[in-house]
């Protein structure tokens, strides 16, 4: 699972560096702080999310019950539904104009 979270967060610095090489000299500055920005906010919630997941996992793994198992099962299922939010908030930066100020995450 730590394998598949590296992966996904370095593909979304490969796209942020994508998105600051599309930039014009007009806007780099604008477009590098705005990919800085959402990539810092998401590797914010990403590492809160994991945490909470392997936490509710080490307790399941050390007090085995159906308690601990819903527990470790909501946590991964709102690690996964978070893992797909990103994608959406990469398309909104993709199709936004850096110009206008209409970067950001949703």
């Amino acid at each position: 699972m730590a394998q598949s979270v590296t992966l996904f967060l370095v593909l979304i610095g490969a796209i942020g560096v994508a998105l600051s090489l599309l930039a014009t000299d007009q806007n780099l500055e604008a477009t590098e702080s705005a990919a800085r920005a959402f990539l810092d906010g998401l590797e914010d919630e990403i590492r809160d999310i994991n945490y909470n997941t392997t936490l509710q996992s080490w307790n399941y793994e050390t007090n085995i019950t159906d308690e601990t198992l819903d527990m470790r099962n909501d946590a991964v299922d709102e690690q996964s539904q978070f893992l797909k939010g990103p994608w959406d908030g990469l398309l909104i930066l993709i199709s936004s104009d850096p110009v206008t100020g209409g970067w950001k995450y949703t």
